[in-house]
């Protein structure tokens, strides 16, 4: 049996106990909306904590996440990273990333942009984990691909850098 097929109705239970512990509306992002594959759900749930946390900036940047990493919507997760970026506790980047996220750069480069930012902050480090795992086969695809020299040199110094031997 998946251990992550009822987290979402723990979730209701945990969060109509006390729904200002918004840490259960963390899990949902990264267990119900990348785990299940279900980001529906997984916004339903934040877009709920969001509403009984009108205060807390970090709600709606886990449903940008959210949005981004297992919706692959980019305008929803800009949406929401304009949302968390009015606090004045929230990290600076998030403006920009929602500029972003709403440009024409490349996917390639917006998802090194979100995992890296991920990956350097204060987040458990399962999620660290994972977010250098992303970045390591981003950084691959890159130093892999048709890119000019100087890209090519990123990338691998990039590797580098998240301890991956590159030949």
């Amino acid at each position: 049996m998946d251990g992550y097929a009822s987290a979402s109705a723990y979730l209701e239970l945990i969060t109509g106990l006390d729904p200002r512990f918004t840490e259960a509306y963390w899990f949902a992002s990264f267990n119900v909306g990348a785990d299940q594959k279900r980001p529906d759900l997984a916004d339903a749930i934040l877009q709920t904590g969001i509403e009984r946390n009108p205060d807390n900036w970090y709600l709606p940047y886990i449903a940008g996440l959210n949005a981004y990493l297992n919706w692959h919507d980019e305008a929803k997760a800009a949406k929401y990273y304009r949302m968390a970026a009015r606090f004045p506790e929230a990290p600076r980047w998030l403006a920009g990333q929602a500029k972003i996220l709403e440009s024409g750069i490349p996917s390639i480069v917006k998802k090194i942009r979100t995992w890296d930012a991920i990956y350097r902050s204060n987040e458990p480090e399962k999620v660290r984990n994972r977010a250098k795992e992303q970045l390591i086969a981003l950084w691959l695809a890159v130093f892999n691909s048709d890119a000019g020299k100087q890209i090519k040199e990123r990338a691998r110094q990039a590797l580098i850098d998240l301890d991956y031997q590159v030949n």
